[in-house]
């Protein structure tokens, strides 16, 4: 089976549907140069079809796991001096969280509960945008992590 261009090694469902048996194939160093950009356009296709196909509550996990992932972006960003990368994953992550604060049904119970920590998390990632603090992040990121198994649990 032919690997495509740029291909960075990373298993998706582009490779699962084509039942992939064999090894996945590994970046060699001219693909490095266009990895991370195959990478991305693969996610979003994903994330696309899963946006334009997946019920309430898969749509909530996935903007919490979006939001995690751009956190832990953010931090190794910030630990390798990138800003320009670590505000990019702020923004990633703050959009995510609007995201999560504009699907609330205002109408259930749970709605106050939930409008009041997506606007906590959102108010700590306007801080961190201005100043950033990875321990902060580390913390907000974990306790979207622990939300997201709630809601993927239930």
């Amino acid at each position: 089976m032919p690997v495509p261009k740029g291909w960075c090694g990373r298993p998706t469902a582009f490779w699962r549907s084509l039942n992939c048996r064999s090894a996945l194939p590994v970046a060699t160093a001219a693909d490095l140069a266009v990895s991370a950009e195959v990478t991305e356009t693969y996610r979003r296709v994903e994330l696309a079809a899963l946006a334009l196909g997946g019920t309430a509550a898969q749509l909530t996990c996935l903007c919490l796991s979006e939001a995690e992932r751009a956190l832990g972006a953010a931090i190794a960003c910030h630990a390798r001096a990138q800003p320009v990368r670590r505000n990019a994953a702020l923004m990633r992550a703050m959009a995510c969280i609007q995201a999560l604060q504009l699907g609330v049904d205002r109408t259930q119970p749970l709605a106050p509960a939930l409008l009041l920590v997506y606007g906590d998390a959102w108010r700590r990632l306007a801080a961190a945008a201005a100043r950033f603090d990875a321990g902060a992040v580390g913390a907000l990121r974990q306790e979207l992590a622990e939300l997201h198994s709630a809601f993927a649990g239930a």
